[in-house]
């Protein structure tokens, strides 16, 4: 019995796709998103409520960050389950951590007071579901989003701040329905979608080829600049007992509107070139705390919210554009990357403990975390890498066709005038030939080998083997 009434609903829900447009269905997808986005946002916001839903807001927040090895740990073992073909059936998993979260939230209100070892315990358990269905949302929408990646990602983040907006005018006495509600919507929602989503990810597989690799260069550099913006933004906060948290909703909601309303423009839907711009913008952000010298003045928060939202809505937009590539269950990639974005949240209370025990001014700190955001859109994220994984064609390519390997050399050494010898090199390290191998192949000295694979990495801008194999590897669209 309880089969067929699965069953029914599967139905029901692929019948419902059929009245909705691919673009309709991601849009809704994106509102859910945003749903979940808005409850995590609050949780990070506790001066914009009362005293007892600032009490469980706290908690929510020390159950996170005294599990946070955890964030690390679980998207690496599904990522490397998924690598493996195995993955837990998702929409069990999804109602489990939707349930955990909402009663989590109601206990954290209605159970008080707790020890604080109960406290600790049930917000972990909130914190590490909420984890899990950030994890599977983000999965989701990789595998249904269309075109422009730019406009689902601002979408969701208009949700996120206009939801959170909203909550913050409802009565004190019925918060709690709207903090424990919000997260069972989101993940409702999400397992309700889910089968159409399956048959998208179908349609979409046939239209894409994986890269080779996963993206970890991109990752890491997020990671970076998203640790820079957060202790920047922290270390602004504190000069205050009471943070303008509502200017940051504001704030976050016409970024959002804005960069909503600019995607659709030909130069901006451009995701290379607009992110460059969005890079510029979140530097000004971070460098405004030293002009406005950390007094926390209206337009020192209005520059902070700027910056950070839209770090994370051009954030969203390339991982819903690179990882959507990936030929296989786009959980691995995507597990390996939250994982390592997760590990600025572990190393974020340790580096702002080191700060504060040596005493460190906060001009100093903040000039170092700007020069770190620098030095990482310079030599992790620079033009030519995110413009690569931009690359509208991906197309995999079989080393064993020798032809189909010059002609990728070939357009490397024209475009960027590499020497015959400096062909043949580039061609066997293409190949997946060694070093030893390539010098014994070409009668030459493993040192003058070396002083080659230099040149070559310095005319074409690449600073590893590895990032070679990639270019060449991208030129096969050509």
């Amino acid at each position: 019995m309880k089969h067929t009434v699965v069953g029914d609903v599967d139905a029901g829900i692929e019948i419902a796709g059929r009245f909705l447009s691919r673009e309709a269905f991601a849009l809704i997808s994106c509102i859910g998103f945003g749903m979940l986005l808005a409850w995590k946002h609050l949780n990070i916001s506790p001066t914009l409520f009362d005293a007892a839903t600032r009490s469980v807001v706290l908690d929510l927040r020390s159950g996170g960050l005294g599990f946070a090895p955890l964030y690390l740990v679980l998207p690496l073992v599904l990522a490397f389950l998924a690598r493996k073909g195995i993955e837990p059936p998702q929409r069990p998993v999804v109602f489990a951590a939707t349930l955990v979260m909402a009663v989590s939230v109601l206990a954290l209100y209605e159970l008080r007071p707790m020890s604080e070892l109960s406290s600790l315990a049930v917000g972990s358990a909130c914190a590490i579901a909420s984890a899990l269905l950030l994890l599977y949302w983000v999965k989701f929408l990789c595998e249904v989003v269309p075109g422009n990646p730019l406009k689902y990602a601002s979408v969701s983040f208009c949700a996120c701040f206009g939801i959170a907006l909203l909550i913050t005018f409802v009565p004190g006495q019925i918060v709690f329905v709207v903090h424990a509600a919000l997260p069972l919507i989101s993940g409702g929602l999400l397992a309700f979608l889910m089968t159409k989503a399956a048959i998208d990810a179908q349609e979409k597989a046939k239209e894409l080829s994986a890269p080779w690799r996963v993206p970890l260069r991109l990752f890491v550099g997020i990671a970076v600049i998203l640790l820079c913006i957060d202790l920047t933004n922290v270390l602004s906060e504190v000069r205050t007992d009471t943070p303008n948290e509502m200017c940051l909703l504001v704030v976050g909601l016409l970024a959002s509107l804005m960069v909503l309303a600019l995607s659709s423009e030909k130069e901006f839907a451009n995701l290379g070139s607009s992110f460059k711009v969005a890079l510029v913008v979140i530097l000004v952000s971070m460098f405004a705390v030293l002009i406005f010298e950390f007094e926390q003045r209206i337009y020192e928060t209005a520059a902070l919210a700027l910056g950070g939202c839209l770090f994370r809505i051009f954030f969203y937009a390339i991982i819903f554009e690179v990882v959507r590539r990936y030929e296989g269950n786009v959980l691995y990639p995507l597990g390996i990357g939250i994982s390592v974005i997760a590990l600025t949240q572990f190393l974020f209370p340790r580096i702002y403990d080191a700060i504060s025990w040596i005493d460190l001014s906060a001009v100093s700190v903040v000039s170092a975390m700007t020069i770190c955001a620098v030095v990482t859109i310079l030599f992790i994220l620079d033009e030519k890498y995110i413009f690569g994984l931009l690359s509208s064609k991906v197309v995999r390519l079989n080393i064993d066709d020798d032809f189909a390997c010059r002609r990728c050399v070939g357009v490397a050494a024209k475009e960027h005038g590499l020497t015959n010898r400096e062909e043949q090199i580039a061609l066997m390290v293409l190949q997946r030939k060694s070093n030893s191998e390539i010098a014994e192949s070409l009668f030459i000295a493993p040192s003058t080998l070396q002083v080659h694979l230099r040149n070559i990495h310095k005319k074409i801008g690449v600073h590893s083997r590895s990032e070679l194999i990639e270019y060449l590897e991208s030129l096969a669209s050509e």
